[in-house]
């Protein structure tokens, strides 16, 4: 859920928010320029807190005393049709046009955004508000549909190699992953190598799994797609969250008939973290493999083209350093461990590369049941599953919207293909 706060007046040389809590134009994810005031003073240790150094105070800051404001009763927010997440890795040291790497997309209002993340939904609540909001939840939510859409529209480089498989365990299955994942077969050869693999349709790293090597993969893959007795599977103990008895339970209670292998991206030097929030017994100046997060919305031009914006980024960290030999705890990231704000440049490039991908993946054409239905016609099993998540999507839409009277209820119905 995301943080409640007052409706504020935005004009025109408003100050945006970024998640380093800097208020400057050079940072604005958007490009929009202006001279706007330097916030940073000397403070004594009983004064408010600088929002620089606390993200809970980015976003209630004052703005330039010539800002206008609104109008009594009257809100100057712009409409956006859709306002999401990406979370992705992203290396500096890669070769350019390899360096982005989408992992998943999300709803930002489901989304939660912790720490440096804060800003991101603050900057939402300054700047938009949704209006005839756009169906994605099936492209958000099944990560084969959002792979094979990103194929589709010419950004496979923003993608890792992935490959779906029937959720029946074999005995050579670890090596075909191998194959379509790594190029590789031969178990010498994957030594040292690591597949992730995960749940089609599971957010938060429920279900996400890592495995190095053939024969750590092997061992995984049958634990995970052996059936176990339903007495057996309730009493599970699980004495710590994100534990391997935990991914075991989202395995076998989940329904998707296929699961997702994926080439598994790394950092080649990683994220310093001097400082990790809310965590005493953080060691200084650690390496993490971290995964950035990004906000966005999408707007519609004059053209009924879409138009996207974007919010801020922060990287999350996973639970252990790089140096770790537990691969799961240092591939990972989960918020609660730990974030970091994201470099100006790093970030300006990301978005850059972004920009037209979403723009094009979000599109019209491919979220309906006609392209669900066309595009998996060769897989009954995975078709009839993503139509049913689509149907049971919209129909909830439509019925909220319904209740909010007949002109929401036709907006929706317009916006939903």
């Amino acid at each position: 859920m995301m943080a409640s706060m007052e409706e504020a007046p935005v004009g025109d040389n408003h100050q945006w928010i970024c998640p380093d809590g800097r208020h400057d134009a050079e940072v604005d994810p958007n490009g929009r320029q202006g001279s706007l005031a330097d916030t940073e003073t000397n403070r004594s240790d009983d004064s408010e807190p600088d929002a620089a150094n606390n993200p809970e105070e980015l976003g209630r800051e004052g703005r330039s005393a010539a800002e206008p404001k609104a109008a009594k009763g009257q809100s100057t927010r712009k409409s956006a049709i859709f306002f999401g997440i990406v979370d992705l890795k992203y290396d500096p040291c890669a070769d350019p046009g390899e360096r982005v790497k989408v992992l998943e997309l999300g709803d930002g209002r489901t989304s939660k955004f912790s720490g440096w993340g804060s800003a991101i939904s603050k900057n939402f609540e300054r700047e938009y508000r949704i209006r005839s909001c756009i169906n994605r939840g099936t492209l958000v939510n099944h990560k084969k549909m959002m792979h094979d859409v990103f194929v589709q529209c010419g950004y496979q480089h923003l993608r890792p190699r992935q490959a779906a498989f029937p959720r029946e365990y074999r005995e050579d299955l670890a090596s075909d992953v191998f194959k379509a994942v790594h190029d590789l077969d031969r178990k010498r050869e994957c030594q040292g190598h690591e597949v992730v693999l995960k749940l089609c349709n599971c957010c938060r790293g429920a279900g996400v799994v890592v495995a190095m090597g053939m024969e750590d993969l092997d061992q995984k893959l049958k634990t995970l797609l052996t059936a176990r007795p339903m007495k057996e599977c309730l009493g599970e103990n699980i004495t710590k969250r994100d534990s391997h008895e935990e991914q075991h339970l989202h395995w076998w209670g989940n329904e998707c008939p296929v699961f997702i292998a994926e080439q598994r991206v790394s950092m080649q030097q990683g994220v310093r973290a001097p400082h990790v929030e809310g965590d005493a017994d953080a060691v200084d100046s650690c390496c993490f493999d971290a995964t950035m997060r990004v906000g966005f919305v999408l707007e519609k031009d004059d053209n009924q083209q879409l138009r996207c914006n974007f919010l801020g980024s922060y990287w999350k960290l996973p639970q252990e350093p790089m140096g770790s030999a537990d691969c799961q705890r240092r591939c990972v990231s989960v918020a609660r461990r730990g974030t970091c704000p994201a470099a100006a440049e790093h970030s300006a490039e990301v978005y850059e590369a972004l920009r037209p991908a979403l723009q094009e993946v979000f599109s019209h054409k491919r979220a309906g049941a006609h392209y669900i239905t066309k595009f998996y016609a060769a897989d009954p099993l995975l078709c009839a599953f993503t139509l049913a998540r689509h149907a049971a999507e919209r129909s909830i839409r439509l019925e909220k919207a319904g209740q909010e009277g007949p002109a929401a209820a036709a907006a929706a119905a317009a916006a939903d293909p």
